[in-house]
């Protein structure tokens, strides 16, 4: 049996996959952006952008997009602590209650966490940032809705409800009421269980900050 972050993963690859073969979803991204597509493609995998929007003009639009109603918060980020903040005050504190390390609990302002923001969602190569990000519904491996948002929209609410310092719990670090870090885990059969990662909550910002396509 697939175990939760299996199945969540194989329904976003899924969702994908019928956003780049939909012809509803080309005509969708055609009405919005107010011109012509010529083709919805992948990107290359690991990347930021999940897909990209061709249009006739030889433009083109990159999407990360969301698939579900992921309660919990949908993984948005993983990699090694080390590699998520230059700041050493939170590489001690995600070591302390994500690695469960033990130790002090620094405080950590909201400088980190803004930083992180941009880290975690929009990545470290320009090349693959995201332009949109889109929120997708599937039930029974149909498309029922799509919403879209520009990411710097996006990217600024998610900053305006940062918290003013990192607020440590039991096992997670909580940046704001949306994002959190904690240990991927996964047992035996993950090979860096240590690896930190970044999950958003998406709460009513879909709804606040999206516009239906369909």
């Amino acid at each position: 049996m697939l175990s939760k972050n299996a199945q969540t993963a194989r329904l976003g690859f899924k969702a994908e996959e019928v956003l780049t073969t939909l012809p509803a979803v080309a005509t969708a991204f055609a009405a919005y952006f107010a011109k012509p597509v010529q083709a919805v493609v992948k990107a290359p995998h690991g990347k930021k952008t999940d897909i990209i929007v061709q249009f006739t003009d030889g433009t083109n639009t990159k999407i990360q997009n969301k698939n579900g109603d992921n309660q919990r918060g949908f993984s948005v980020d993983r990699r090694d602590g080390v590699d998520l903040t230059e700041s050493t005050a939170c590489r001690d504190l995600i070591a302390a209650v994500c690695l469960k390390k033990g130790g002090t609990r620094p405080t950590v302002d909201a400088t980190t966490s803004l930083q992180m923001v941009d880290t975690c969602f929009l990545g470290n190569d320009v090349t693959w940032t995201p332009d949109y990000i889109t929120h997708t519904q599937m039930k029974d491996g149909a498309l029922q809705h799509i919403a879209i948002c520009p990411m710097p929209t996006f990217v600024a609410a998610l900053k305006a409800e940062i918290y003013a310092e990192m607020v440590p719990k039991r096992t997670c670090v909580h940046l704001s009421p949306s994002i959190y870090l904690q240990r991927k885990g996964g047992g035996k059969t993950d090979k860096r269980p240590d690896q930190i990662q970044t999950k958003w909550k998406q709460g009513s910002s879909v709804e606040k900050l999206f516009t239906p396509l369909f």
